[in-house]
């Protein structure tokens, strides 16, 4: 059985989600430990650093972000 995500608003579909199997939803936690775990140990400045990128991305981006969230603003019910 699937799941879909749908805005509230007008009930329109976002994304589909197919229902996961045991296997699938265990290597996809193993994959999200594993992840914070590499997370949890750089320095403070290596997180900064990492931060100062996504700070980068969205001002590069900010046009687009803005146009998005506005028009994600208006859209709501």
């Amino acid at each position: 059985m699937a799941y879909q995500s749908k805005k509230t608003y007008n009930d329109q579909d976002l994304a589909t989600f197919e229902t996961l199997t045991d296997e699938q939803l265990e290597q996809k936690l193993a994959k999200a430990h594993e992840a914070f775990q590499s997370w949890k140990n750089p320095s403070f400045a290596e997180h900064a650093a990492i931060l100062r990128r996504a700070a980068e991305w969205v001002m590069e981006r900010r046009e687009d972000l803005a146009t998005y969230h506005l028009d994600y603003l208006t859209n709501v019910g």
